[in-house]
């Protein structure tokens, strides 16, 4: 039941049920704009629109200098002042923004020892004690504040909560740590200057996407499956860190942080910041860390991230240069006998060209060859480009002396051009050494030892998502062995870190699959018809090609522990109902399983091979959905049939309001849930684009091209995104217009304070007491923050605030405005300052349909 989040869909039941008397109430809360609220947006919509933040134009700097630096192959630049970056006060605003509205916001941390409570100032004891913890009070003071103590490096880090939550497919628990309200702040403007500096590195890499702005598990699953990279390789090595958080070295994370910053005090900060204070829920104890990074901070993850990052340099670029390295490389195995060793008779020309030892040999070999050349040459009297000429024809001659007369011919047109040969045959004893000559030379390059004894390039791919990783390679499995034992050495060596030997295994894909961030890869063999165009004719014809592919499913056994974890089936994967759903209404439980089916579609169809394989999931849902409707009705499968399916064979659940138009004529809407089938979810969500962009992005990544991920709606901007300078600075001033604005209550500019609440929309309108007017209000505008003074503030949240000032009374200076509550639209001139839509065209906006107009508008 705890997998199944039954709050927000009653407050959905409840909005659909009352959502003509919901328009009403909030046509009446509708006031006209103040002239004090008008003066404030203004004021920050001009300073959006004529001023640039500087300290955003330096992120980018930072960036675009790194970005540059690594295209043409010179060192790493470094950076001077960035505790000056961190606690800049544009910096700490936007992350303030960014950490306010994440789910866990509200999450409370834990209060600090009182050892080091009480021996701190009475300022700093104040803060924490009133507004560190939760976001509610956050003021311009209070940022003002975190920006000084930061930058002076003052900054008090508070005790963060761990609880200990169930890891889904195991009985084992996992440890969360919960920092303070103000830490997660702090955390997410480290995080913002990291990613400045680092996340150039990260683009030219281009094989690591866990926890990175605009890329995610499809970027590692597109980059294995494109046949540029992975085509014909049949071995996969499954990589995972054994307690990879916890047992994390802080010492080398700062000195990889030092090797790029070169800022004593943000170094300094950073060793508080990973020397954290931390209640354990379980131990019921203070436990003071000294090593590890604990699961939960804003910025642990790109911490991590970095501290891996040679990681990726070692595999992806000097793993390679072992390859081919003459002291040190790996050397092929003799598929006969089954054990390493070396065989120089099966080398491959391509591969030998390019050892250093071939080189030094070829060019001794060369400039005798050219010395003796010169030496014929002179004796026949003819220049050396002449003498070029007939080497050539001399292979064949060699294959097959009867031949040579049909050369014969072209020798004697050239005869003119030959001065001083007196005789053929002397230039065809000529050709003949030279044969000789040259077969003597590739007898010799022929002893060069081969880096590849098997014909075959030894090449692989990497790609990392997090402490979970993958290799997938073109070799067998004793190379292999060795290549995860390289691994293992480098990681222990440089990391202190171990790869967990139950999760770590070597997969031929030819007879098993290998597992990655939910997908299956097998090998698949495949022939193919490829189409070929003659250059001669320019005419094109289809060839039959053979070769193998990586191909991709959803993870099988995955699935059904999580669908059985969440209640949708038994341990075999048999559907079943779920009872704490059935007392919902049908719509609301067919909406529910519906958004399931849908993100299970939409997070595989366009990433596997087959996506019919998706079907059997799909029925899982879809039958339990059917189930839990049977088990509500207290009927059976055919019960609901009859009682839900339509004329087309469609499945729906329909639902009616009344409401009035601008007239005041009464007008019946409804609305229909379906419950699609597997095939139409498949085809509704399948999308090509999506796969093709990733792709393309990945190319230009890999050619060195400047990209720019693009920016999600309601998403902060990152260094990345296009336009960064431009959002960032809107996302500014409209989060500083906030602290600006006058209070909801009672109209005063003093001592702004943010008033904060849990998500309102996981709350129903009709349990919100009558004298809350302020929640009231905050739900109708689905907004989870709204300022008000001190003394407003200090009133509500000790009860004695009953709800007067907010009434809208006319005689009153200061009314209510609902730009207060929602500034964003008011301040950013992209958006128009839309209070709301009429009622009839909100609901053909939303999918409802008036029942006698088919239009859906009266």
């Amino acid at each position: 039941m705890s997998f199944h989040d039954l709050g927000f869909y009653e407050c959905t039941q409840e909005r659909i049920k009352f959502l003509a008397d919901r328009d009403k109430i909030k046509a009446k809360v509708s006031t006209q704009d103040t002239e004090e609220v008008t003066k404030v947006l203004n004021h920050y919509k001009e300073k959006g629109m004529n001023e640039q933040v500087k300290i955003f134009k330096v992120l980018e700097s930072i960036r675009t200098k790194t970005y540059d630096t690594l295209l043409k192959g010179n060192p790493l630049p470094t950076h001077k002042e960035i505790l000056e970056i961190v606690g800049n006060e544009s910096i700490m605003a936007v992350a303030y923004r960014t950490v306010r509205k994440n789910e866990g916001a509200m999450t409370p941390a834990y209060f600090l020892p009182n050892n080091i409570f009480k021996n701190l100032p009475p300022t700093q004891q104040e803060i924490i004690f009133d507004s560190y913890w939760l976001p509610d009070g956050f003021s311009r003071p209070l940022l003002e504040w975190v920006c000084e103590s930061v930058r002076k490096g003052t900054y008090v880090w508070g005790a963060s909560r761990r609880i200990w939550i169930p890891k889904p497919g195991t009985d084992k628990l996992r440890p969360i740590t919960i920092p303070p309200f103000m830490d997660k702040m702090v955390q997410e403007a480290i995080r913002m200057v990291l990613e400045a500096i680092f996340e150039p590195e990260f683009m030219k890499m281009n094989c690591s996407f866990g926890f990175r702005a605009g890329f995610g598990c499809h970027h590692n699953i597109v980059s294995l499956t494109d046949s540029r990279n992975t085509q014909t390789f049949k071995i996969a090595i499954e990589g995972d860190i054994k307690d990879a958080y916890p047992s994390m070295d802080r010492n080398i994370l700062l000195t990889i942080l030092e090797e790029r910053i070169k800022d004593r005090k943000f170094l300094n900060f950073m060793r508080k910041r990973l020397s954290l204070i931390v209640y354990d829920v379980k131990a019921k104890e203070y436990e003071k860390t000294e090593v590890g990074l604990p699961q939960g901070g804003v910025d642990s993850p790109y911490l991590f991230n970095i501290y891996l990052l040679g990681l990726d340099k070692f595999i992806k670029n000097d793993l390679q240069k072992k390859l081919i390295d003459p002291v040190n490389e790996f050397r092929g195995v003799d598929k006969r006998v089954g054990e390493y060793k070396y065989n120089p008779r099966s080398s491959n020309y391509n591969e030998r060209r390019k050892h250093p030892e071939f080189v030094s040999r070829y060019m001794k070999l060369t400039q005798t060859t050219l010395k003796e050349k010169l030496n014929k040459a002179k004796t026949l009297g003819i220049s050396v480009e002449e003498y070029d000429f007939r080497l050539p024809k001399a292979n064949i001659a060699y294959k097959n002396l009867k031949q040579w007369k049909r050369y014969k011919e072209v020798y004697e047109l050239r005869k003119s051009n030959l001065s001083k040969i007196t005789r053929i045959d002397d230039l065809y004893k000529e050709l003949f050494y030279q044969v000789r000559l040259r077969n003597l030379l590739r007898h010799k390059l022929r002893q060069v030892r081969s880096t590849d004894p098997n014909r075959t390039k030894i090449q692989y791919h990497y790609s990392r998502y997090a402490d979970d990783f993958i290799v997938v390679g073109n070799f067998n499995k004793v190379l292999a062995k060795r290549f995860k034992q390289e691994i293992t050495d480098w990681l222990l060596k440089e990391r202190k870190q171990v790869l967990s030997p139950e999760k770590t295994v070597i997969t031929d894909l030819y007879k098993d699959s290998a597992h990655f961030l939910g997908f299956e890869l097998f090998a698949r063999k495949t022939r193919k018809l490829t189409k070929v165009t003659d250059k001669k004719t320019g005419k094109s014809f289809l060839r039959r090609t053979a070769g193998w592919f990586l191909s991709v499913i959803p993870d099988r056994q995955r699935l059904v522990n999580r669908l059985h974890m969440k209640g949708y089936c038994n341990a075999k994967g048999n559907p079943i109902h779920i009872p704490w759903i059935s007392g919902m209404e049908p719509h609301i439980i067919i909406e529910r399983f519906m958004s399931v089916s849908l993100g299970l579609a939409n997070y595989y169809a366009n990433f596997i091979t087959s996506k019919q394989v998706l079907n059997r999931w799909l029925y899982v849902v879809r039958w339990s959905c059917l189930k839990t409707l049977a088990l509500k009705y207290n009927t059976n499968i055919a019960g609901v049939m009859n009682r839900f399916q339509n004329a087309d064979g469609t499945i729906s659940a329909k639902y009616l309001i009344r409401a009035r138009d601008k007239t005041g004529k009464l007008i019946t809407y409804s609305k229909e849930w379906s419950l699609l089938s597997e095939g139409t979810i498949i085809r509704r969500c399948s999308d090509y684009s999506t796969r093709m962009a990733i792709n393309q992005l990945l190319l230009d990544i890999d050619s060195n091209k400047q990209v720019s991920n693009t920016n999600s709606s309601g998403r902060t901007p990152r260094i990345f995104d296009v336009d960064f300078l431009e959002k960032i600075n809107w996302v500014n001033f409209r989060t500083q217009a906030n602290f600006g604005l006058p209070c909801s209550i009672c109209g005063a500019s003093q001592n702004m304070e943010m008033h904060h609440i849990r998500h309102i929309r996981k709350r129903k309108y009709s349990s919100i007491p009558a004298n809350e007017t302020w929640t009231k209000v905050m739900a109708l505008r689905n907004r989870k923050q709204i300022p008000l003074c001190s003394n407003c503030h200090d009133r509500l949240h000790a009860g004695k605030y009953r709800g007067e000032s907010i009434r809208l009374i006319n005689l009153s200076p200061r009314l209510f405005d609902n730009r207060i509550v929602n500034s964003e639209n008011y301040i950013t001139p992209a958006i128009e300052p839309i209070y709301s839509l009429p009622l009839t065209e909100h609901l053909a906006s939303t999918g409802w349909r008036d029942v006698n107009n088919k239009t859906g508008l009266s």
